[in-house]
């Protein structure tokens, strides 16, 4: 997924000091950004963000980018934007159809991949397809530099750079003509990565990952659109179970010979939503219910492991309805809750809270072609369970205290679409926003 949002404009992809790689859209923190696979978001772990090197996009069919709050309703921690990975193996041909590439990425990594996917049968009125694949990338390092002191760079290479890194997927999905559909992904990765030290200061860190995994298995259905005695609704539910392991070996020195301390994490999240949309005459209503229970255990060797546990809510509404011909309003609630039943023997651990949300927005097509928009909105972000109890190797000290930070934005903008020919058109857009920050984490 990271090598995906590099290609995006206004999304940020960096790599941190623990050689893990962080999103910043338009300019958010890396914990506000909500990523979602197939309608569940992934952020809720015990971090509160998603390494997006470690999210396999072979198989995925779609990518959806919304830069600022655009929805109270794809969970917590949705401040800055969310990213949603969409996997639907529906447009398989019945006779199958197989993928395989191999190139060089930008970093110099050998890079291969195999896909297929194919229609399997008529099942119930609708369609079964499969689709799976598999992929694996590996480099030496990453060039050095010019200009960039490296005291123990090999060969022209950075330290600390080098990768290898295998994913693969299943998915299958049911589609029927009236809207309704089961899909089922499942995917793995495991990589095996240096972590390249910080050359600005005197004590970098000196790690090394031996191994980072992560297994998904996601589950959806839609009921497609239904018939109440108050409209028209559609129902989708989605849950999801993401389970992580890794190991660090920090070392000494810059030789990278001996360990003097080991971390080792074993993360398992459970996280459910369900999304309700409904017609109230010319209106229409949205809802979204999102459950999330984090389990971590942390060794910090030679310490014995400790367990650390948290429990998130998240519960949206929002309203859109016409104000005569060509403006539409929307307005929206949300209330978000949490708290940390596990906290690692520390004591004492937070106290539960919960913080209420909003947003409010109007767009006004004047013509066919141009769109104005205008939004103001407020939303928390919750502190993760790292942030709170995480000593991590005495990189950073815990801090149960931490309360939930708060975002006021406003935004306005136009859209301006300009049809070329049958096939392309050019879009212009022009947006202005202001963000102003309490209680920054």
């Amino acid at each position: 997924l990271d090598q995906a949002l590099r290609e995006t404009p206004f999304v940020l992809v960096r790599q941190n000091s623990r050689g893990e790689m962080e999103i910043s859209v338009r300019g958010s923190d890396s914990r506000q950004a909500a990523v979602l696979i197939d309608g569940v978001p992934i952020t809720l772990g015990w971090d509160h963000r998603t390494d997006p090197s470690l999210i396999p996009v072979t198989g995925a069919e779609r990518m959806v980018v919304v830069r600022g709050l655009g929805s109270l309703l794809n969970g917590p921690n949705a401040q800055g934007g969310s990213v949603e990975v969409t996997h639907d193996a529906s447009g398989q041909g019945a006779g199958g159809q197989a993928r395989a590439a191999v190139g060089v990425d930008q970093y110099g990594a050998w890079v291969g991949t195999l896909g297929y996917g194919r229609r399997l049968a008529e099942v119930g009125g609708g369609l079964l397809s499969m689709h799976a694949g598999v992929a694996h990338r590996q480099r030496d390092g990453v060039s050095l530099p010019s200009g960039v002191i490296d005291s123990t760079a090999h060969d022209g290479l950075r330290t600390g750079t080098d990768l290898q890194q295998t994913d693969g997927f299943v998915s299958l999905r049911w589609n029927n003509p009236g809207g309704r559909a089961l899909g089922f992904m499942v995917s793995g990765f495991n990589a095996e990565k240096g972590v390249p030290p910080e050359e600005h200061i005197r004590a970098p860190r000196l790690w090394r990952y031996p191994y980072n995994r992560r297994s998904l298995a996601m589950a959806s259905v839609n009921s497609g659109t239904f018939k109440t005695p108050f409209g028209h609704g559609s129902l989708e539910v989605g849950a999801g179970f993401s389970s992580g392991r890794l190991k660090i070996e920090s070392y000494s020195d810059r030789t990278y010979t001996t360990v003097n301390a080991q971390e080792l994490g074993d993360e398992r999240t459970t996280t459910a939503r369900a999304l309700l949309r409904h017609s109230l005459g010319s209106a229409t209503l949205r809802t979204s219910h999102t459950l999330a229970d984090i389990r971590y255990e942390e060794t910090l060797s030679p310490a014995a492991a400790v367990n650390y546990r948290q429990k998130i809510s998240s519960t949206g509404v929002e309203i859109e309805a016409p104000l005569g011909g060509f403006t539409q309003v929307v307005g929206g609630l949300v209330l978000d809750k949490s708290s940390s039943p596990e906290t690692g023997g520390r004591t004492p651990g937070q106290e539960p809270f919960d913080d209420f949300g909003w947003r409010l927005g109007v767009s006004h097509d004047p013509n066919e072609r141009v769109k104005l928009h205008v939004s103001a909105s407020e939303r928390s972000r919750l502190p993760s369970l790292r942030e709170l109890y995480s000593g991590a190797l005495n990189r950073f000290r815990p801090n149960p205290a931490l309360r939930p930070e708060s975002l006021l934005g406003f935004e306005g903008g136009v859209t301006v679409n300009r049809v070329l020919a049958s096939t392309a058109n050019s879009t212009l857009q022009v947006i202005g926003f202001r963000h102003r920050l309490d209680d920054a984490l």
